[in-house]
């Protein structure tokens, strides 16, 4: 039943239903699941952690003194700020914002938007129509036309398909999002907010969760947490006193966070995300089905659907565990108190993370805390996360963490008092800082990302990258721009990165121009301490094109925790992606900042490059390595980086930039800066042919006590508690690096580049 949807939910937990179009997702009061499909992402964070997410034009960028988010469309945005948090919003024709002291609910359609009540509020909207939910708990859901949004006191869950969604029970929801839209839901532990296409849905008194389709959007904030979402049109931004979510894609996007945990996920078509408190499994090649118990779950896909659905609907879980199936278009996910279960399909990916553990499985075209060519999918728990596919990637991450996800027009930021998860896509992107540690991904597409209180997971895509810092639990922006532009320690769009962190209410200094990044953010590529794109892989730190993770997973060949090498990779404490790393913080593909931004040519440091660029402590990808700098296949950093054309100090040059302590995106290196592929920088930086002392040279140059990009040589040397000792030489431009990694913890690290 494409147009039509239903929906049950439970009080411990939710069943959801959507047509082959559509998907449902469904959380348990622990963990939250989010999902976003290619044209949208999801974002999530929990209680002590907030989402933002922007579209491809705009971005999205959030602090609270807990957490807040903030969304701005392509065209504006709007920000909203209560006594404990606040929320903003804006669409490029309207938007809506709400703050309360304890909680809010904001919800705007392009024909009209809904509000909630002083203790929590539903609001819906849909392009034609909208539904709330009750004051213990609501099912939302809403078809491609219109969404629905409900809240419970307890929970609430949101779920919209391209065509209609469904969502969960007062102790979890699921979110779910189709190709077109997606739906969002959070409970009073956790939240989950979807949009779709043409609508969104929001959310409960405790929590709350916030949809957008293209057209409009909603917004919803809870005393606990809050989940926003916009459309490439529209976007809803929202927060409660302890966190809040932002989401933001190029037509819609969803955005959740639960406080225990929540999961995101995102394909090309349609994808499902489940988290539990334990641990998750994924995922068939077209669809996948999610489903988790009280301990764990299983899910299963087939390649066309997947399970416990039929191509046109699903169901979904008990009050301890349910099942979520998606058909061939759509997706399902689901999650209980205990577990939660991602899976993708091969357009697109899915992301969970719980508590303790996640396994993630993802299919031919995608992956579950795999990543494949077309998608990845992201997991992380308290613990560890995975990331990542070289197309797009979910995140997620449990209790103390959020989940964020973009497309490949939009991107998405977020941060948390312990984690934060940042994403972006090719086109833009994201980045979130997390006190304790965080997560970026992105995809050439989209990406998601996730992190938990513990760790973070991060995946980058070839074309962009995502960055986030939070000073406790905030992410600020001071916003994004555009598709060029960053923010600081905002995100900035896909050639933009972020910046070292994030204050807890605001930004500074600013991101400029298009190409422009933050630092010491994530770049697009890659990802700290977390995983890294395709390649990717995670932290302390891994290598390899593959990558793996520890604590998080990357890509396709996928990883684990609390440490995974993928097919090539290894690592830890921290990864990089194939031809990026990060740590600890990551450029964008072309552009930096820090602490302040140069114009589309200008990077920052401590960032880290963008496309070739890695980090440290992370291990380099196939072409790139780190610690504490490492040059990516083209550029390295140190110190700072320079860009293609320009120099800056402490700031990076754009597109060929990097930053430090970011790392750089594919082909940058990080650590403690990186240049772009053919400038270098520090304290000042050279142009592509002039060389640099203590700064990485661009292309022609060479550097001391910097690493030179592909073309250029340098020697390094670096003392870490024990010592470092890095030598760099490449001859041709596009030279691979390839790089012996000897670590001995007691004596040191020796690093050699051939």
């Amino acid at each position: 039943m494409s147009p039509p949807f239903s929906f049950i939910e439970m009080s411990s937990s939710s069943s959801s239903k959507g047509s082959s179009t559509s998907f449902t997702t469904t959380s348990s009061s622990s963990s939250l699941t989010t999902t976003s499909s290619s044209s949208s992402f999801t974002t999530t964070s929990s209680s002590s952690s907030l989402t933002t997410t922007p579209s491809s034009s705009s971005f999205t960028t959030t602090s609270s003194s807990s957490s807040f988010t903030t969304t701005s469309s392509s065209s504006s945005f709007t920000t909203t700020s209560s006594s404990s948090s606040f929320t903003t919003t804006s669409s490029s024709s309207s938007f809506t914002a709400t703050s309360s002291s304890s909680s809010f609910t904001t919800t705007s359609s392009s024909s009209s938007f809904t509000t909630p009540s002083s203790s929590s509020s539903t609001t819906t909207s849909s392009s034609s129509s909208f539904t709330t939910s009750s004051s213990s708990s609501f099912t939302t859901t809403s078809s491609s036309s219109s969404f629905t949004t409900t809240s419970s006191s307890s929970s609430s869950t949101t779920t919209s398909s391209s065509s209609s969604f469904t969502t969960s029970s007062s102790s979890s929801f699921t979110t779910t999002s189709s190709s077109s839209s997606f739906t969002t839901t959070s409970s009073s532990s956790s939240f989950t907010t979807t949009p779709s296409s043409s609508s969104f849905t929001t959310s409960s008194s405790s929590s709350f969760t916030t949809t957008s389709s293209s057209s409009s959007f909603t917004t919803t904030s809870s005393s606990s947490s809050f989940t926003t979402t916009s459309s490439s049109s529209y976007f809803t931004t929202t927060s409660s006193s302890s966190s809040v979510t932002t989401t933001s894609s190029s037509s819609s996007f969803t955005a959740t966070s639960s406080s225990s945990s929540f999961t995101t996920t995102s394909s090309s078509s349609s994808f499902t995300t489940t988290s539990s408190s334990s641990s998750f499994t994924t995922s068939s090649s077209s669809s996948f089905t999610t489903t988790s118990s009280s301990s764990s779950f299983t899910t299963t896909p087939s390649s066309s659907s997947f399970t416990t659905s039929s191509s046109s609907s699903f169901t979904t879980s008990s009050s301890s565990s349910f099942t979520a199936t998606p058909s061939s278009s759509s997706f399902t996910a689901t999650s209980s108190s205990s577990s939660f279960t991602t899976t993708s399909s091969s357009s697109s990916f899915t992301t969970t993370s719980s508590s303790s553990s996640f396994t993630t499985t993802p299919s031919s075209s995608s992956v579950t805390t795999t990543s494949s060519s077309s998608s990845f999918t992201t997991t992380s728990s308290s613990s560890s996360f995975t990331t990542s596919s070289s197309s797009s990637f979910t995140t997620t991450s449990s209790s103390s963490s959020f989940t964020t996800t973009s497309s490949s027009s939009s991107f998405t930021t977020t941060s948390s008092s312990s984690s934060v998860t940042t994403t972006s896509s090719s086109s833009s992107f994201t980045a979130t800082p997390s006190s304790s540690s965080v997560t970026t991904t992105s995809s050439s597409s989209s990406f998601t990302a996730t992190s938990s209180s513990s760790s973070f997971t991060t995946t980058p895509s070839s074309s962009s990258f995502t960055a986030t810092s939070s000073s406790s639990s905030s992410t600020l922006t001071p916003s994004i721009s555009s598709s060029s532009s960053t923010l600081t320690p905002s995100i900035s769009s896909s050639s933009s990165t972020v910046t070292p962190s994030i204050p807890s209410s605001t930004v500074t200094p600013s991101i400029s121009s298009s190409s422009s990044t933050v630092t010491p953010s994530i770049p697009s590529s890659t990802v700290t301490p977390s995983i890294s794109s395709s390649s990717s892989t995670l932290t302390p730190s891994i290598s390899s094109s593959s990558s793996t993770v520890t604590p998080s997973i990357s890509s396709s060949s996928s990883t684990l925790t609390p440490s995974i090498s993928s097919s090539s990779s290894t690592l830890t404490p921290s990864i990089s992606s194939s031809s990026s790393t990060v740590t600890p913080s990551i450029p964008s593909s072309t552009s930096t900042v820090t602490p302040s931004i140069p114009s589309s040519s200008s990077t920052v440091t401590p960032s880290i490059p963008s496309s070739s660029s890695t980090v440290t402590p992370s291990i380099p990808s196939s072409s790139s390595t780190v610690t504490p700098s490492i040059p990516s296949s083209s550029s390295t950093v140190t110190a700072s980086i320079p860009s293609s054309s320009s120099t800056v100090t402490p700031s990076i040059p754009s597109s060929s930039s990097t930053v430090t302590p970011s790392i750089p995106s594919s082909s940058s290196t990080v650590t403690p800066s990186i240049p772009s592929s053919s400038s270098t920088v520090t304290a000042s930086i050279p142009s592509s042919s002039s060389t640099v002392t203590a700064s990485i040279p661009s292309s022609s140059s060479t550097v001391t006590a910097s690493i030179p990009s592909s073309p250029s040589t340098v020697t390094a040397s670096i003392s870490s508690s024990s010592s470092f000792n890095v030598t760099a030489s490449s001859s041709s431009f596009f030279n691979l690096i390839f790089c012996l990694l000897l670590f001995h913890s007691q004596n040191g690290f020796n690093l050699l580049f051939y």
